[in-house]
């Protein structure tokens, strides 16, 4: 069949209908189109400038535009080809049925493909393009500068934003590819929509949704937004922008690569594996429900399980599954969360990289394992922890039996928390504490030399083993404890507390073994080790390898045995007993087993001990002597050095040397004399006499009536209870009667006393001082110039004879004894008199106040203080002739104070003054106020 052309025609509104066969139709005017195709392979020219509506029919039909009008394109049947490209006019094409192939126009264009496999291309200028696939296997690009809004419609689609404004592109449904170009401007949204779709992002910020489907998601750098909704997703990113990831439902791959920036990963419902490893930005990572696997960044990371039993790794390589030593770079911290379930959480550091992770187990039994410092919260469950320490680890077991291991260079804390816990540390540094807490728990430590180690077993049935050459203190806390450090070569303090415990020292010596309450089981392993028995038990303490102390001064009423050696043969030498006022060894002269009766007060055998501390006590060798001292005192005396003294049960004597001494007197009228500077006393119980002549000294008295004698500067003295005698002489000393009807005496300067409850008698000589009676009748001498004196509750006696004090009587009926120059500057200050409650001044060498011998005066106006009250009373004392009928006290108040003068000798000059502070009217104040004086001070 032939091939027709048609031409169009200048009228304004043409229609051209091709017919069957092959047409070419071609417009070259300004008129309006309306053509139809109809049958054949048609050609269709659009070269005018009016607007063209084109209907392609049946065929494959070529529709190309050069012209400025606007285009309207129907493919209808047949694989069309519709060019745009020429015009510069809006297009809008509609494919239809068919492969078809669209150019949109340099300006705006509304592209459809059609039901087929059609591929479009949007307009490559700045007009807007809208381009749907519809139906079929449809290829889409857009390539112009404006923005562009792409439907993939249904079919495996692929859609390639090459450049333009931001971009919203739709997958719908099918299997889609969508890439977009690095050309486009940032703020691009992609939906993949139902299917499995490939997206690819570019290097600046864009928002992407997988929608429903297996998806994969790859972004280009920029700073990303990444929702892979329904589907099992694989989410990778790559670049270096910051990431916000959403897997969502499925079984989720979020992994991340290269110098990225900030990366925020939700992992949402099902198991998903998140991988930062191959990535340096800081990282938070939500691993949601189900059975996660995360990797951590380089960077800083927070990582959280969620529910399920997930498995977190900071800085590992997915790879290989195993930890990366080198990636927890300096300066990096991990944040980990395991939440519910049986987690396993990995974290490794760089040698010595100086990151730092924090990790909760949470619910669960989890495992978790450190390389590097660390502060670990096993959480609920029976959890496994190991920890490899680089400076510190801080390792809570929380609830559960859980088994904590923890080794390095580093400083360990371990609490076990409830539970029957299994802790280990090994090769340790530093100073590292354990804490078993409840449950019967298992604590093995070794600790390297010149480290230590502080175990608390605390409740339950402990076994604790030390091993090494550093120091350990172990509390074993209640419970029956075994506590073994035979396998040590350090220095240890084992304490079994509460509880029958088993207790095994190291043998490095200089040990303190102290079994505690309970029937307990002690054996020293070196020498010089020290056995401490509690009281009311019995106790078993071995000395395997002599030299040691046996301390049984709480042993009580019961009955201890000890053991020297570990065979029969094996002598005591240089073993040193501390044991109460009444004990008996057994005579058998092979020291194989030594029965101690605490309290049968029977005779000391002692002919292989180098000293017995808590009997007799003396400076010479008591190598082959026995020793009769049922019931004996005590006489200790200490030499140069810092001593530390303590006696029996007895009257001991107990004298401390030039050092800072720490002195117990114990049980009975004891004597102590310490003439060290900052040396601390201790009377306990009896009527002890302490004497403490160095300065900076510290005397507790305790129960009993005691006297203690400071000669130094700065000491502190407590009477405690009894009716005591503290007599202090040196500056600035502090004074506590406490209880008891206690006298107290204070020479020194600046020195401070409280009197305690009682009726204490007090006096001070020196200046400055501060004087309390507190509670009780006391009598209070203050001699020294401006002290402070507070007599406190009771009716207290109060003298002041040195001038310028400040006297306080508090509650009750105080007397004020007084005594001064009578000039302002050494005139003393009542703070609280009050007539009403039968408070009374006496003066030295004065009588009673009468109504004949006082005088009362109310300054005028404008006469306040205590000068112009002082005119007033003068002028009244020589208002007649001295001697000749004078006052002997004039009262004057201003208004505001009151103040009292006497002229005692008639000499017409006040030789008493005292400020009333508050009487401010003759109303408060009158003759009967005034004693006479019971006692003349001198």
């Amino acid at each position: 069949m032939a091939t027709d052309f048609i031409y169009g025609s200048d009228s304004d509104d043409d229609t051209i209908y091709g017919g069957e066969g092959s047409q070419t139709i071609i417009t070259d005017n300004d008129s309006d189109y309306t053509i139809y195709g109809n049958q054949g392979d048609d050609t269709v020219e659009l070269r005018g400038s009016g607007t063209s509506t084109v209907y392609g029919g049946q065929g494959d039909d070529l529709v190309t535009a050069d012209q400025a009008g606007q285009a309207l394109v129907y493919g209808n049947k047949g694989d069309d080809t519709v060019d745009l490209r020429g015009s510069y006019g809006s297009g809008t094409v509609y494919g239809g049925q068919g492969d078809d192939l669209i150019y949109g126009g340099d300006t705006s264009n509304i592209l459809v493909g059609g039901r087929d496999n059609d591929t479009i291309y949007g307009g490559s200028s700045a007009g807007d393009q809208i381009i749907y696939g519809n139906q079929g296997d449809d290829v889409l690009f857009a390539i112009g500068d404006g923005s562009a809004t792409l439907y993939g419609g249904q079919g495996a689609d692929s859609i390639s934003v090459i450049s333009g404004e931001a971009a919203l592109v739709y997958g719908n449904k099918g299997d889609d590819t969508i890439v977009l170009g690095a050309d486009v401007e940032d703020g691009s949204t992609v939906y993949g929509g139902q299917g499995d779709d490939n997206i690819t992002g570019s290097v600046n910020d864009e928002t992407f949704y997988g929608n429903i489907g297996d998806d994969v998601i790859v972004t280009g750098g920029g700073d990303d937004l990444v929702y892979g909704n329904q589907g099992d997703d694989s989410i990778s990113v790559t670049g270096t922008g910051d990431v916000t990831a959403y897997g969502g439902q499925g079984a989720d791959s979020i992994v991340a690569t290269g110098a990225i920036g900030d990366m925020l990963v939700y992992g949402n419902l099902g198991d998903d594996l998140v991988d930062l490893s191959g990535s340096t930005g800081d990282a938070t990572v939500y691993g949601g429900q189900g059975d996660d696997v995360i990797y951590g960044s380089v960077g800083n990371n927070t990582l959280v399980g969620g529910l399920g039993d997930d498995v977190i790794y900071a800085t590992t390589s997915a790879a290989t599954g195993s930890l990366i030593n080198g990636n927890f770079v300096a300066g990096s911290s991990a944040l980990i969360y395991g939440n519910e379930g049986d987690d396993a959480i990995f974290v490794a550091a760089a040698g010595d990289a100086s990151g730092s992770a924090t990790v909760y187990g949470g619910q669960g039994a989890d495992s978790i394992t450190v390389d590097g410092d660390a502060t670990v919260y096993g959480g609920e469950g029976d959890d496994q922890i190991a920890v490899t320490a680089v400076t510190s680890a801080l390792v809570y077991g929380n609830e559960g039996d859980d088994a904590i291991a923890v080794s390095g260079d580093g400083v360990a804390s371990v609490y076990g928390g409830q539970g029957d816990d299994a802790i280990n540390l090994s090769t340790f540094t530093g100073s590292s504490t354990v804490l078993g807490g409840y449950g019967n728990d298992a604590i093995t430590v070794n600790a390297a030399d010149g480290e230590t180690a502080l175990i608390y077993g605390n409740q339950g049935d402990d076994f604790v083993s030390v091993t090494g050459a550093g120091d350990a203190t172990v509390f074993g806390g209640q419970g029956n404890d075994a506590i073994n450090a035979s396998g040590s070569s350090g220095s240890v303090t084992l304490d079994g507390g509460v509880g029958d415990d088993t207790i095994l020292g190291s043998t490095g010596g200089n040990s303190l073994l102290i079994g505690g309450a309970g029937n307990d089981s002690v054996v020293a392993n070196g020498t010089n080790d020290t056995l401490v028995a509690a009281a009311g038990d019995f106790d078993t303490l071995v000395s395997s390898a002599g030299g040691s102390i046996f301390d049984l001064t709480s042993g009580g009423d019961f009955t201890n045995t000890l053991i020297y050696g570990t065979t029969a043969a094996e002598g005591v030498a240089g073993d040193v007993i501390y044991a109460a006022s009444d004990v008996t060894i057994g005579n058998n002269d092979v020291f194989d087993v030594r029965t101690i009766d605490v309290a049968s007060g029977g005779n000391l055998d002692a002919s292989a001990v180098t000293a017995i501390y808590g009997l007799n006590i003396s400076a010479q060798d008591l190598s082959d002597n026995v020793f009769g001292v049922a019931n004996s005192a005590v006489t200790i005396t200490s030499g140069a050095g810092d001593d530390t003294i303590t006696g029996g049960n007895g009257n001991d004597l107990l004298i401390g040397g030039a050092g800072a001494n720490l002195i117990y007197g114990g049980l009975g009228d004891d004597t102590i004399t310490s003439s060290g500077d900052n040396s601390l006393l201790y009377g306990n119980e009896g009527n002890d006499n302490i004497t403490a002549d160095g300065a900076n000294s510290t005397v507790y008295g305790g129960a009993g009536d005691d006297t203690i004698t400071s000669t130094g500067d700065n000491s502190v003295l407590f009477g405690e209870t009894g009716n005591d005698v503290l007599v202090s002489s040196g500056d600035n000393s502090q004074i506590s009667g406490n209880e008891g009807d206690d006298n107290i005496t204070a020479d020194g300067a600046n020195s401070t006393v409280y009197g305690g409850t009682g009726d204490d008698t007090i006096v001070s000589s020196g200046d400055n001082s501060l004087l309390y009676g507190n509670e009780g009748d006391d009598n209070i001498t203050a001699t020294g110039a401006n002290s402070t004196v507070n007599g406190g509750a009771g009716d207290d006696t109060i003298t002041s004879t040195g001038g310028s004090s400040l006297l306080i009587g508090g509650d009750g009926a105080d007397t004020f004894v007084v005594g001064n120059s009578g000039t302002a500057g050494t005139a003393d200050t009542i703070a609280d008199f009050t007539s009403a409650d039968d408070d009374a001044i006496a003066l030295i060498g004065g009588v009673a106040g009468t109504a004949d011998n006082y005088y009362e005066i109310t300054l005028g106006k404008g006469q306040t203080g205590f000068d112009a009250a002082l005119e007033a009373a003068t002028t009244e004392f020589n208002s007649t002739s001295p001697g000749a009928n004078a006052h002997d006290y004039v009262f004057v108040t201003d208004g505001t104070d009151g103040y009292l003068f006497a002229d005692l000798d008639n000499s017409g000059t006040a030789d008493v003054a005292i400020t009333l502070t508050g009487v401010s009217s003759t109303d408060d104040f009158n003759y009967t106020d005034i004693v006479s004086n019971p006692d003349t001070v001198a």
